[in-house]
């Protein structure tokens, strides 16, 4: 039996290396750097529905929606313009966001807005939009109501979508 040589030797550490690297890039994004991922958490109380949205569109999605935000076309996203994109991105999320409860549409009051840019494969930018909303029924929820809730943001896009839902002093049931 031969023993290896160096060159093996060198070539077995760059797999390993390049075997351990390959799990964080995936990971920052499974279906790739083209999706657009969602997340909504619905907290019932007893009369009022907070929402929080979270949309992360990975390394390509984010380089168009920063093209649009970048209103002085320097090529960067300023303070200032991501300032004031934050909450145009909440508005123009809102019409998407469908919540009912027992069939009836209620309306969403954006309260908070949240816009930021992590950084995601080879240093490239993504784009985190946080959304909180909150909806207020005329009525107090009891045993039997219904909630409906539904994002068709984006859906031509491929990514994940998470729904939870929260009971926030009361319980929930399927």
């Amino acid at each position: 039996m031969r023993p290896p040589t160096v060159r093996r030797r060198i070539l077995a550490v760059l797999i390993a290396l390049g075997a351990l690297g390959f799990p964080a890039s995936v990971l920052a994004h499974p279906l790739g750097n083209f999706t657009i991922n969602h997340y909504a958490a619905l907290r019932v109380a007893t009369n009022e529905i907070k929402l929080d949205v979270v949309v992360d569109r990975a390394e390509i999605p984010a380089f168009q929606e920063r093209i649009r935000i970048d209103t002085n076309g320097d090529g960067d996203v300023s303070d200032a313009e991501a300032d004031a994109a934050r909450g145009l991105e909440c508005d123009v999320l809102a019409p998407s966001l469908d919540l009912r409860v027992d069939g009836s549409h209620l309306d969403l009051s954006l309260i908070a807005a949240g816009l930021s840019f992590p950084p995601g494969a080879g240093g490239v930018p993504t784009m985190r939009t946080v959304c909180q909303y909150v909806a207020t029924s005329v009525s107090a929820f009891s045993d039997g109501t219904v909630i409906a809730f539904a994002d068709t943001s984006n859906a031509e896009r491929i990514g994940w979508r998470e729904i939870i839902v929260l009971g926030d002093g009361m319980s929930i049931g399927a």
